[in-house]
């Protein structure tokens, strides 16, 4: 996930196994992020989009 790690922290008490959490800057650090395509109008060629299933 982008973002929102101290959210998730807080609500479910830790970051579940096989989550991965990184945080906005990971982008202009050049890491590649998959994200949601309704995301696209904000984020366009930084990321991968797919549906999730």
């Amino acid at each position: 996930m982008l973002g929102g790690h101290e959210a998730i922290e807080r609500i479910l008490g830790a970051i579940p196994p096989g989550w991965t959490s990184h945080h906005f800057g990971t982008i202009a650090a050049g890491v590649q992020v998959i994200m949601d395509p309704r995301f696209r109008s904000t984020f366009g060629p930084a990321a991968v989009y797919c549906e999730p299933d």
